[in-house]
């Protein structure tokens, strides 16, 4: 009787902690925590460099330290293999810091490298680790080709902010 009590005790120990295990694993492998996402369309797919897309991130927690990611969709008339962005964070006391990010649209064979079906491909880049809402009040996305005055293709351009793991 002893050795079936204890055999049965094993067993329960034996399940907890698969189910301890199972936890942890499905808790490292969870998706990072949005906290705000918003896209914004370019007007007829022509993004023009005198065109600014702005934000006001809406922040429900005003204590959340967050990574900043921006995202560019874009259809397959998209005509360079990359593309340049100026992204100015504007914080609430009105200080701009200034992030200049490089979308790597195409490989090195011409092939897309976004994520995407069909006709519409989206592309995404880390802009800053570390943004609070305090330095977060309003977000200024440029396009930043020097050759081109109107850049065919971008269909959205969005920013997102998730909580840093």
């Amino acid at each position: 009787m002893a050795r079936r009590t204890l055999r049965i005790k094993a067993n329960r120990l034996r399940q907890w902690l698969t189910a301890v295990t199972m936890a942890v694993c499905l808790g490292a492998c969870a998706p990072e925590q949005i906290v705000y996402s918003h896209f914004e369309a370019v007007p007829g797919q022509s993004w023009y460099s005198d065109l600014p897309l702005r934000f006001e991130p809406v922040w429900s927690d005003s204590s959340v330290v967050c990574d900043m990611l921006v995202t560019v969709r874009h259809t397959q008339f998209y005509p360079y293999g990359n593309l340049p962005l100026v992204i100015d964070i504007i914080g609430d006391s009105g200080q701009v810091t200034r992030h200049r990010v490089h979308l790597s649209i195409t490989d090195g064979h011409g092939n897309w490298q976004g994520q995407g079906f069909g006709t519409l491909y989206q592309c995404q880049a880390l802009v800053a680790h570390g943004v609070t809402p305090r330095q977060a009040k309003r977000v200024v996305v440029w396009q930043a080709i020097d050759s081109c005055a109107s850049l065919p293709g971008v269909s959205d351009v969005g920013i997102s902010f998730s909580i840093e793991n």
